[in-house]
């Protein structure tokens, strides 16, 4: 936990503004809140009735869009930003 708060005390500086969010297109939305909520790619795939394939694309549109450089990036900004599921804004 101590090294999750130091890097988001680190990087909070260069977290992209949370209204990047707002760039996503409604299915990336669902694929977003489902990852950051924990599903996998394949559990996403058959939730929202697309291929893995697809759940990747997305992922990577997000990760541009918000501009993370990975998926532990993208949970850190969902999580510095309160979103997903549980905090949509």
């Amino acid at each position: 936990m101590r090294l999750i708060e130091s890097f988001m005390q680190t990087a909070g500086r260069n977290i992209a503004d949370p209204h990047h969010i707002q760039l996503l297109t409604p299915r990336e939305r669902e694929v977003f809140d489902r990852f950051v909520a924990g599903s996998n790619n394949a559990e996403i795939a058959a939730e929202l009735f697309i291929s893995d394939s697809t759940v990747k694309t997305h992922l990577n549109r997000i990760l541009y869009n918000l501009e993370r450089r990975d998926r532990v990036h993208l949970v850190l900004y969902a999580s510095e930003h309160a979103l997903g599921k549980s905090g949509q804004r």
